[in-house]
């Protein structure tokens, strides 16, 4: 539940960044706010998924005690799947914010570079 809750704070943290740049690109806010609704469209879930994965709860750390669990193994991989889309597109997001500007083309490189380095 703690790691669902920290990454979308932190990819909203990082979406606020960018809405922080984009006050007169309409398109680009936009896209920044669908990001976080989705984000938060399968993050949220997730973190109850993680919590009630077992009827009754108790299953989750004593198999002995009777009931059913969901297929964790399969939620897990479409967690993965969806973080993954979203940070690439966090990633990517600034490229589409600094390509216009009319500075030198290596200045362009060097803080599209400095933008994308949370992608590390």
């Amino acid at each position: 539940m703690t790691y669902h809750s920290s990454t979308i704070f932190a990819k909203f943290s990082i979406l606020a960044f960018y809405l922080r740049f984009s006050t007169a690109n309409r398109a680009f806010r936009l896209t920044v706010y669908f990001v976080m609704l989705v984000t938060l469209g399968y993050t949220l879930p997730m973190v109850f998924m993680f919590l009630y994965q077992c009827n009754p709860i108790p299953r989750i750390w004593d198999r002995r005690v009777e009931g059913q669990c969901i297929d964790l193994k399969f939620v897990c991989n479409i967690t993965g799947i969806m973080n993954s889309l979203t940070d690439f597109t966090i990633l990517v997001l600034p490229i589409w914010l600094l390509w216009p500007l009319r500075i030198p083309l290596m200045r362009k490189i060097g803080v599209t570079l400095i933008m994308m380095t949370g992608g590390l």
